[in-house]
């Protein structure tokens, strides 16, 4: 208790304006760190405004220096409206923006494909420094992002595939066939429930708190996690729901459906509040709720289109072609919310400003990666003996790629946490015409991606995950 007592002294003995001193010396990245330290440390990062305000002015200055004036003055219509009333969380979001933009239009891209499943990979979400994927395999794996080892491993008890997930420190939700699974993330990783009994096939999910399910039937189900059971059944389209979504500030839950239809209701009531779209030819396929006081709705379409809404006036703001396929997912970060990151089936990433629908960067890689007789196994240290007959030896891992059957289970059954990974590539920022989708590539398609500060996940029909990082 007293060595405790002293080390708190010593934390708080520089006083507040010291330590603000120091604070104002270092990266966002290292005052992030700072600022999980202590709660003393924590509450005097976020409330002070003239440390994010240096903050800011010195990462403007660092940018600038880096990606030069004129394409930070194009990073900073970005970023959000100056006002007379600075608030820390102005500064703060400010910084961050920015800070996202430069990497994502001007930063250099390396790609880490590796094999995730053994099925396609139908979703995946990350978390900091943890990626959660779900496949045609019926398992859902959490990776590390550094090590690209996955970590925790969910198999579901039916032969369904897994088609979308949701997950947290605590808990990890995913929808396959008709049913909801709920587990768990302690150490015995069970069920925790299991959720069904409509008998529809279910398409896409949304938890914030409740849990809202798209359906085929063209029903927005509406899970309670604590009671155990369908809580609600809102019934808005003809055919399956593909995308859904809340707005909190609002209070609008947000669907769209493979009938083109794009449709608000009340979030508590399930009342109709409006019909944004009735073009049976829109297809919707994916959509993005962005809130943080802009309160607008991105729907992704099967002809390539992008379609954003005002959800509080329920009028178009801007309708953009921003590829030839299908936009199979779109994903904003709240404090980045003046972009959009879109994926599709033509296999590009693109960083589209969510206030005009202007393509500002894309990029892709022509490699398309094949893994065809691959075994995935889980641990480096139990396979470094001379391969076997059967196997082949790859640097330090051993891959089963003929022989028996029962050779290739023992292996798998013996190791624990390796995957299969191929050196980084480097990934090409393309032209306006690449951009728009209007020339043909051979880059892998793309079924969900989720973006982060510095860097995104993509998940691919060929059961591989792909982490794309950026770096100034």
């Amino acid at each position: 208790m007293e060595e405790s007592g002293s080390r708190r002294r010593l934390i708080r003995g520089f006083g507040d304006d010291v330590l603000l001193r120091i604070f104002a010396h270092l990266t966002l990245r290292s005052l992030a760190q700072c600022a999980v330290v202590c709660k003393y440390w924590n509450k005097l990062i976020e409330s002070s405004s003239l440390l994010w305000r240096t903050m800011y002015t010195k990462n403007y200055k660092t940018l600038k220096a880096t990606v030069g004036l004129t394409f930070m003055s194009k990073i900073a219509k970005l970023s959000l409206p100056r006002s007379n009333n600075e608030t820390v969380t102005d500064w703060k979001s400010r910084a961050v923006q920015e800070e996202q933009c430069a990497q994502l239009l001007s930063g250099s891209i390396s790609i880490q494909p590796w094999k995730a499943h053994r099925g396609r990979v139908n979703c995946c979400r990350m978390m900091m420094d943890y990626i959660a994927s779900g496949s045609s395999d019926r398992k859902i794996r959490i990776w590390s992002s550094k090590s690209r080892h996955y970590m925790e491993e969910y198999t579901l008890p039916t032969s369904a595939a897994i088609v979308d997930l949701d997950f947290d420190t605590n808990k990890i939700l995913g929808i396959a066939g008709a049913e909801l699974y709920i587990w768990r993330r302690d150490g015995k990783r069970r069920l925790l429930r299991q959720m069904g009994g409509h008998n529809q096939r279910l398409y896409s999910i949304h938890v914030d708190p409740e849990v809202s399910v798209g359906c085929e039937d063209g029903a927005i189900r509406i899970f309670d996690l604590y009671g155990g059971g369908c809580s609600s059944i809102i019934r808005q389209h003809t055919e399956a729901v593909t995308g859904v979504g809340v707005n909190a500030d609002l209070h609008l839950l947000a669907s769209c459906s493979r009938d083109g239809t794009v449709k608000l209701c009340d979030s508590f009531s399930g009342e109709k509040v409006a019909s944004l779209s009735s073009k049976s030819s829109l297809a919707a396929h994916c959509l993005q709720v962005i809130s943080d006081g802009l309160n607008k709705l991105v729907v992704g379409t099967a002809s390539g289109h992008l379609h954003c809404w005002d959800m509080r006036m329920h009028h178009l703001l801007w309708k953009s072609k921003v590829s030839n396929g299908a936009i199979t997912s779109v994903h904003h970060q709240p404090y980045g919310a003046s972009i959009l990151c879109v994926g599709g089936f033509d296999g590009i990433i693109r960083v589209v400003d969510c206030t005009s629908g202007h393509i500002l960067s894309a990029f892709g890689c022509r490699k398309n990666v094949h893994y065809n007789h691959t075994s995935i196994s889980k641990s480096p240290s139990v396979i470094t003996k001379a391969p076997k007959e059967g196997f082949t030896k790859l640097g330090s891992e051993v891959l089963a790629t003929s022989g028996s059957q029962s050779a290739r289970d023992s292996l798998l059954k013996d190791s624990f946490n390796v995957t299969r990974c191929l050196p980084p590539q480097l990934a090409h920022r393309l032209s306006d015409d690449f951009a728009s989708g209007m020339l043909n590539r051979n880059d892998p398609p793309i079924l969900s991606v989720r973006l982060g500060m510095t860097k995104l996940v993509s998940s691919h029909p060929d059961g591989t995950l792909a982490l794309w990082e950026f770096g100034l």
